[in-house]
């Protein structure tokens, strides 16, 4: 089987010309700033989801794993605020 299309020399991504002055801005806000929105959201995700905790044990295991879905999910999230607490 032939191809008829040469394959792509170069991605399309190696001619963009990007700003290092705006990276090296966005690096040092990020450092005055350390807080953002997705910190705030998960703790506040993982305060609701302790509170939630003895609801989750209500949910029905069968004929479909609902509860253990819903346990992982939330260990998942609670996975990702310490993951991005690091």
């Amino acid at each position: 089987m032939s191809s008829s299309t040469s394959p792509v020399d170069q991605a399309p991504w190696e001619s963009w010309s990007l700003d290092p002055d705006f990276y090296a801005k966005l690096h040092d806000w990020n450092k005055r700033h350390p807080e953002n929105k997705l910190d705030r959201l998960l703790v506040r995700i993982i305060v609701h989801i302790d509170t939630l905790k003895p609801l989750v044990d209500l949910i029905p295991d069968a004929p479909i794993p609902v509860r253990s879905l819903v346990k992982s999910i939330m260990f998942l999230i609670q996975l990702s605020a310490v993951c991005s607490a690091l």
